[in-house]
């Protein structure tokens, strides 16, 4: 094989590579733009506006840095649909009356929502062993997209999953950790 021939097929296995890893970048944001998508078309909220912003900046950094970031993005962005949908089936029913007192089922819907999202994406990050840059990215991209269907009742539904993800994504990486270090 002559060295012309070697530096040729050295080209073409480098832009087979280049090509792949920017399909594979366009994963997060596709998926994100999706996601995204429902939430404001359903919800119908100005708030989220906002939350899709942020979340579409983060999908694009996280799946053009590369690494950890990309790793968790997916992952994330799945767990983030569980608080978005929570906060978007809780706006389809409105409110529950018991007795003589009305309440809006937003604020439990998006706490129970983060809840879910932070264990799991808790749990993820602890079998994976991932840095405080991929949690941090991957805690971003969750609270993102949970709540642009979590602003039904204002700051209100948006505290209650980030309250909701911070403690069990806390507890459940730690839990993670603590079992990954102990084998």
């Amino acid at each position: 094989m002559s060295e012309a021939s070697r530096s040729a097929a050295r080209d073409k296995a480098h832009q087979a590579f280049v090509r792949s890893w920017r399909l594979e970048a366009l994963v997060p944001v596709v998926l994100f733009s999706a996601l995204a998508i429902v939430g404001l078309l359903v919800g119908g909220h100005r708030e989220s506006l906002a939350f899709a912003a942020l979340g579409a900046a983060g999908s694009v950094l996280s799946g053009f840095w590369g690494g950890v970031q990309a790793r968790v993005a997916v992952p994330a962005l799945l767990a983030g649909s569980i608080p978005l949908g929570c906060g978007l089936a809780s706006t389809a029913f409105g409110h529950v009356c018991l007795g003589g007192s009305c309440t809006s089922l937003c604020v439990p819907a998006c706490t129970l929502g983060g809840v879910l999202a932070g264990a799991l994406v808790g749990r993820l990050m602890g079998q994976k062993g991932v840095s405080w840059g991929g949690i941090a990215s991957g805690a971003l991209l969750t609270c993102s997209v949970g709540a642009m269907g979590c602003c039904c009742v204002g700051s209100a539904g948006v505290i209650g999953m980030g309250l909701g993800f911070l403690s069990a994504g806390a507890l459940s990486t730690w839990w993670g950790a603590r079992r990954v270090f102990s084998h």
